[in-house]
């Protein structure tokens, strides 16, 4: 699985630096290893929608492109990486649970607890 990281540099996402990219890249490796072999790769973009402001106003994409089927996008925003992250991570759980249980649904066998 292969995660790719976009930073928009601003004042204030200067600071997303190598370690945070390696806390959240290991959180999502984490997240998702029972789904890995189902994902492809992930990519996260990450920007500041005030530069202009001296405090972090996030906005984090994660796209993520699966071995069969259609891309998986969610947005998250927040005004720490704390709360960017955890949001991130809990909204891109979700709707991949919700994609490979509707597969379940759809032929009995797959689910994002059994991959």
């Amino acid at each position: 699985m292969k995660i790719e990281f976009q930073v928009k540099e601003s004042e204030n996402t200067r600071n997303f630096d190598d370690v945070h990219q390696k806390n959240f890249a290991t959180r999502l490796e984490r997240t998702l290893k029972n789904l890995a072999d189902q994902v492809v790769e992930i990519q996260v973009f990450l920007e500041d929608q005030s530069p202009s402001k001296n405090n972090l106003d996030g906005h984090c994409k994660i796209q993520v492109a699966l071995r069969k089927g259609n891309p998986v996008i969610v947005n998250a925003y927040g005004a720490s990486y704390t709360d960017l992250i955890s949001e991130a991570m809990n909204r891109v759980q979700h709707a991949l649970e919700k994609v490979f249980d509707k597969k379940k649904d759809k032929r009995g066998s797959l689910s994002a607890a059994d991959v």
